[in-house]
């Protein structure tokens, strides 16, 4: 009996250890909250989805919390080898504050600036110079929530794509690009827009000059297919081109007496720039004229000598009508007048001689 009732005492203390745990266990489980729900919608955005290698797109990403609350929302992107995130230079711009790119460049997480619920970016990416064209490259936005539950989770993440393509290359140059003038003289510039092929024929090209009246209030004889808006003049090309083929805008410019000694810029690129252009370098250029500052001195006179005419008296151009006293010869010219004194001289010398001989 004793060992039963210890075999029974033994077995009744470890069923009660055992109700005692899960008793604390349902405890726990009713005390720890449960995670959130929340429904976070995220989108991503490409303009343009098709550029030439060593060009920039603009993406466009927003994320939302659409029910619920996400105390610490972010997003964070991934791009894919081929793209490079170029961040923005501007303190003042929004981004540069909002978004943090990773060491290797690959990702870039963006948080809210002034909504906690709400994340809003621009950013701009770079499609490397050595993606061959056709390439497709896929980037992925995707929101951290934290513990927060997602109740529609097919939507707290998006994708964009972009694909590398090229097209035709249109180029714009200045001739010549540097131009010496002088106020009040017209000069003749060209400015020259050439499709460089390969294959597809430009349409529509367009060149824009930027032009600041504020600097020199100047502006220029254009040919008719140029028209003007504010400080801007745009010329069009009056047809299509064909690879290899160029149009010539032909330009006057008269710079005004004040201009003189300045250096005056017109920055010019052209007005529809395509994504597909493969050179960026040849589609935006500067005109530059060097205005010739005028001298505006005058020239002293050459000083004359003055004349020596023994006992005459004489007179010099500075001090008037280049008269002889005594003398009879009227108005002489400058060097007329120093002769008649030098024959006035000698002849007083003869005179003198031969007074004294008399004597």
């Amino acid at each position: 009996m004793l060992s039963m009732w210890g075999g029974l005492a033994r077995t009744t203390g470890a069923g009660a250890a055992a109700l005692l745990l899960s008793s604390l266990a349902v405890s726990a489980a009713q005390a720890a909250p449960a995670a959130a729900e929340v429904d976070v919608k995220t989108s991503l955005r490409l303009e343009p989805t098709s550029v030439a290698p060593g060009r920039m797109v603009r993406l466009d990403l927003q994320t939302d919390v659409v029910t619920g609350t996400v105390p610490n929302l972010a997003t964070t992107v991934t791009l894919p080898t081929g793209l490079t995130y170029v961040p923005p230079t501007d303190p003042k711009y929004v981004g540069y504050k909002t978004c943090t790119p990773s060491k290797d460049g690959r990702r870039v997480t963006c948080r809210p600036l002034d909504e906690p619920e709400h994340v809003y970016a621009h950013l701009a990416v770079k499609v490397d110079k050595d993606v061959a064209p056709g390439t497709s490259l896929s980037i992925t936005a995707a929101a951290d929530i934290g513990d927060a539950v997602d109740t529609k989770p097919e939507d707290n993440t998006a994708t964009a794509t972009v694909e590398a393509r090229t097209g035709t290359d249109v180029g714009i140059a200045w001739k010549p690009q540097t131009v010496p003038v002088k106020p009040g003289e017209t000069v003749l510039t060209e400015l020259v827009i050439t499709n460089h092929g390969p294959v597809e024929v430009a349409s529509g090209e367009a060149v824009k000059l930027s032009i600041d009246t504020n600097v020199i209030h100047v502006w220029p004889t254009a040919p008719k297919s140029c028209w003007t808006d504010m400080n801007v003049l745009v010329c069009e090309t009056p047809s299509r081109l064909a690879p290899g083929e160029s149009h010539t805008f032909a330009l006057h410019w008269t710079f005004p007496k004040d201009a003189g000694g300045k250096t005056f810029r017109v920055w010019t690129t052209l007005l529809n720039d395509s994504a597909l252009d493969p050179v960026m370098d040849n589609d935006t250029t500067e005109l530059f004229f060097k205005i010739v500052k005028l001298s505006t001195s005058t020239p002293r006179p050459t000083p004359t000598a003055r004349p020596t005419t023994g006992g005459a008296v004489g007179t010099t151009p500075q001090q008037g009508g280049g008269q002889l006293a005594e003398s009879g010869t009227g108005s002489l010219t400058p060097a007329a007048a120093t002769a008649a004194a030098l024959t006035l001289t000698g002849g007083a010398l003869l005179v003198r001689k031969r007074v004294r001989r008399s004597r």
